[in-house]
């Protein structure tokens, strides 16, 4: 009998066994970050850790892989909101009902076919329409490939950011001792794909994140979500010492809040003006230099802090 698992494989030469079990590899732990949702914390996934993966499993896009959207079907909407300086600010909020993702494989008689459509939604905002479209499409993609067993385990809630180095770690081990064996490596999905395949849905769990379905209103703190950043998880994030700038340690809720030293450390993080000696705030790969001014424009944007670069411009003027 003609087992599909087996016998058909990617254009990358990855059985469809071997292509599940890659989906539902232990990242590295840098790949899972917690989030507020509901009053309780949550696991998101970093979504550029998807395409790498996408590629290994069935090549370039567009090639062995691509997705497409029904355009007549995007909506954005926009909000005002008011922030706690009562100012008000504008979101956009897009939502994809459907999107389809589709690849190329070669089934057991050696003919190169191509897959039905996964079918997903998206959603997402930000204050900039294109930011927002960009991660509706993020998100869609990553709802298509949980379909794919994408980080089953997560959604499982059975690896979250808490476990994910001890997870990572035991996963490399056992892949090294596989190799010194000459043997197949083995991914934690739950030992083999079939056994993940007919295991039943889990309870929810308070850290598991939901696949994300499209609400009349979008909200951030939802479940499922990818990328979050909120004004809420914008004012908890904490200027590491690394930064190298004052105030470290405290939140930019507690920074915003300084109204001395505040206003100059938060248009520093944001890449808006130099500090004293001119240098420019620069994240470069580290992400978590990335995510701190990230959190540093949205509050910015929001018109919690007051923008330097006004003032330097009427020096000027003067």
């Amino acid at each position: 009998m003609l087992n599909m698992l087996d016998e058909y494989k990617t254009l990358t030469g990855m059985t469809f066994n071997e292509v599940l079990r890659k989906m539902g590899e232990v990242l590295p732990p840098q790949a899972y970050k917690e989030i507020q949702g509901q009053g309780v914390a949550l696991t998101d996934i970093d979504p550029n850790y998807l395409t790498p993966v996408l590629v290994k499993c069935f090549g370039l896009p567009g090639a062995g892989w691509w997705y497409d959207y029904d355009a007549s079907l995007v909506h954005h909407d926009r909000e005002t909101k008011v922030n706690r300086n009562n100012k008000e600010y504008t979101i956009v909020e897009v939502g994809i009902p459907k999107f389809s993702l589709w690849y190329r494989y070669v089934d057991a008689d050696g003919n190169i076919c191509v897959s039905e459509p996964i079918v997903a939604n998206g959603a997402s905002d930000n204050r900039n329409l294109s930011y927002a479209m960009k991660g509706a499409l993020t998100n869609a993609l990553s709802q298509a490939v949980t379909k794919m067993l994408w980080q089953l385990l997560v959604y499982q809630g059975k690896l979250d950011h808490k476990n994910a180095g001890a997870k990572y770690k035991a996963q490399k081990e056992r892949s090294n001792k596989d190799n010194s064996n000459g043997s197949k490596p083995k991914v934690e999905t739950e030992s083999t794909v079939a056994t993940a395949i007919s295991t039943p849905e889990p309870e929810p769990v308070a850290e598991a994140v939901e696949i994300y379905q499209i609400p009349e209103k979008f909200d951030r703190t939802k479940q499922g979500e990818e990328p979050v950043y909120s004004l809420e998880w914008a004012h908890k994030v904490v200027v590491p010492s690394e930064a190298k700038t004052l105030l470290a340690g405290k939140t930019l809720d507690e920074v915003a809040k300084d109204t001395v030293l505040g206003p100059s450390v938060i248009n520093y993080l944001a890449g808006w003006v130099p500090k004293k000696g001119g240098d420019m705030f620069e994240p470069g790969d580290n992400e978590t230099f990335k995510n701190l001014q990230r959190a540093a424009n949205l509050i910015m944007e929001a018109g919690e802090v007051k923008d330097l670069r006004t003032k330097k411009r009427i020096t000027n003027n003067k």
